[in-house]
């Protein structure tokens, strides 16, 4: 629900409420954020609804096409009476059924991406802490070596001695910090 039309609802500007409503089911035809709307403007408006002012159309609403609900969605800005409303929206859910569910699968995608990119970063993170362990343990490693002996061969053992060391620290960092038993 947008500031806009909270606005429209406290200042009683029927016009703008009605439109903003009909215009809703269209944009998210799933009808979330459109029956919060309504709610509140049933809430806090008097007159929201006028009297019919002729008969509905006795068309199912499997059978409407959507230049028809256009036409249907005209009538209800036109006469806004709790009839029309009602049978507007019986249409809008059948007509735009492809367009509700191509909206949920893309809410479902985008929730799902969202999930993914935030294991990637926790990932990520523990990559880049279990680097830092595997630096610092290799340097004291090859430091070490050095300090004790001062040969390169001595160095070259405390090297792979180190990295080996870094190695199995960086895999049991992960695996601590996962919470998780994944082979890296």
């Amino acid at each position: 629900m947008t500031q806009k039309f909270t606005d429209a609802v406290e200042a009683g500007n029927l016009i703008s409420v009605r439109y903003s409503l009909s215009n809703e089911l269209l944009l998210d035809p799933r009808g979330d954020s459109y029956r919060e709307m309504k709610a509140l403007a049933e809430e806090r408006l008097d007159g929201l609804y006028e009297p019919l002012d002729g008969e509905l159309p006795q068309k199912s609403a499997e059978d409407y096409t959507k230049p028809e609900l256009m036409e249907l969605k005209n009538d209800l800005d036109a006469n806004f009476s709790r009839e029309r409303l009602a049978h507007y929206e019986q249409v809008v859910a059948v007509v735009l059924r492809e367009k509700a569910e191509q909206m949920d699968n893309e809410s479902d995608c985008r929730k799902d991406h969202s999930d993914l990119k935030a294991r990637q970063n926790k990932e990520s993170d523990n990559w880049g802490t279990a680097a830092k362990y595997a630096v610092t343990v290799g340097a004291a490693a090859f430091g070490t070596a050095k300090f004790i002996v001062g040969t390169t061969a001595t160095a070259a053992a405390g090297i792979a001695t180190g990295a080996a060391l870094a190695a199995g620290a960086a895999v049991k960092y992960i695996k601590d910090n996962d919470g998780e038993d994944e082979d890296i």
